[in-house]
């Protein structure tokens, strides 16, 4: 078998139509075996398309991390109403309407619910970081989507304008 390095843009039409047409038919991983048998390079592992199982774990992680959000998010609204519920006490244990910001009533409010504050502050914080980690998760995922499918754009853009090598015996 002539090494791929050798192909003419004839033979590399011809096997990159094959496999196609067999990857439309039976699926990527009866494609992949014709493309060995025909004599393609294995591509690099950063774009090769990733497997059904691989595919799965992401999904997976994904709807994990969703949950995980989706946890933060009710336990920062519990803690939220907890601390309104803690400065609403301590209005009615101490017989008061309304507190200005700064006062002497405030900075004891301040200091009688800091508890209840720093709480509800690490809730967000929580928040925060499973919305970072699974907007990166999904940023990753796409990105290795895109990528596979790029290159396949741009091996399909080579192969109809003819192969990336010159004809031999004409003009290129």
């Amino acid at each position: 078998m002539k090494p791929f390095s050798e192909w003419t843009a004839e033979e590399m039409g011809w096997k990159t139509a094959m496999v196609d047409e067999c990857r439309e038919t039976f699926g990527i991983l009866a494609a992949r075996q014709l493309s060995e048998k025909l004599g393609f390079p294995h591509p690099p592992a950063r774009i090769a398309e990733k497997t059904e199982g691989e595919k799965t774990a992401d999904a997976v992680l994904i709807a994990d991390l969703a949950i995980q959000l989706r946890r933060a998010e009710i336990a920062a609204n519990n803690e939220s109403r907890t601390l309104t519920e803690a400065y609403a006490d301590f209005r009615r244990m101490n017989g008061l309407d309304s507190i200005e910001t700064g006062s002497a009533d405030y900075e004891a409010m301040m200091a009688s619910t800091k508890g209840e504050y720093t709480a509800k502050m690490k809730a967000k914080e929580k928040v925060y970081y499973s919305r970072r980690k699974l907007r990166s998760a999904i940023d990753r995922h796409l990105s290795a989507l895109s990528e596979f499918g790029e290159v396949c754009a741009t091996v399909a853009q080579t192969t109809k304008s003819g192969g990336p090598f010159p004809p031999k015996g004409g003009a290129a």
